[in-house]
């Protein structure tokens, strides 16, 4: 997915809408969704005319699942977790929600999920303690 604002790439776009909506700080007007875009930020460089681009915070989640059996098992994607430590009807500032913003308050508890530090963009500990993906059975 284009991120254009940030001549970048979304690598994942998730969007919830909580009951009674989103309240944000004056003078954002409320919204009906919480928006989590993860993708690199404070790039530079423009690929149109052959610039190639680089990025401050590469913001990618690493994950693995030890003796993964794609017969057996599959990914299921955990909301519950991700969202775990969010508080989705209060939104406190930046973004609507979190666009993998370094500042952005929403984007604390969703790149602790992720196993992302939230400053430099890159994994924590090869993402060992992510809870957004689990293996589970078929």
């Amino acid at each position: 997915m284009a991120w254009s604002w940030q001549a970048g790439r979304k690598f994942a776009s998730i969007e919830v809408n909580p009951e009674g909506g989103v309240a944000r700080p004056a003078p954002a007007a409320p919204g009906n969704t919480f928006h989590v875009h993860l993708g690199s930020t404070g790039c530079t460089g423009n690929p149109v005319t052959g610039e190639t681009v680089q990025c401050e915070r590469p913001n990618r989640m690493d994950f693995s699942f030890p003796a993964f059996d794609a017969a057996t098992q599959r990914i299921a994607v955990d909301l519950a977790a991700l969202f775990a430590a969010s508080r989705l009807n209060d939104d406190q500032g930046g973004a609507a929600g979190c666009m993998s913003g370094a500042t952005d308050p929403e984007c604390a508890p969703v790149f602790q999920a992720m196993q992302i530090d939230l400053a430099s963009g890159e994994p924590i500990a090869a993402g060992e303690r992510q809870t957004l993906f689990r293996a589970e059975a078929r």
